[in-house]
């Protein structure tokens, strides 16, 4: 069993340019506690990004490393 955490992340634009250290930094935080990404959704890019949509997934309580893996502050 797993328990999951749906993250939305603002998409940061410079210029034409997309800026992938906002969403990298939630990734590198929440895989510090124990959390995978498994998926990064993309609503509709047609009308332009303005946010990712992160899936991260971990063990539901009672594995050997429950008690260490933490839910970041968002």
């Amino acid at each position: 069993m797993y328990e999951y955490q749906f993250v939305k992340v603002a998409a940061v634009w410079h210029g034409t340019i997309l800026d992938t250290a906002n969403y990298e930094a939630t990734v590198d935080e929440y895989a510090r506690g124990g959390w995978r990404l498994v998926q990064l959704l993309i609503y509709n890019p047609m009308l332009g990004l303005r946010e990712h949509n992160l899936i991260f997934e971990r063990p539901a309580g009672g594995g050997e490393t429950a008690g260490a893996l933490r839910t970041p502050s968002r």
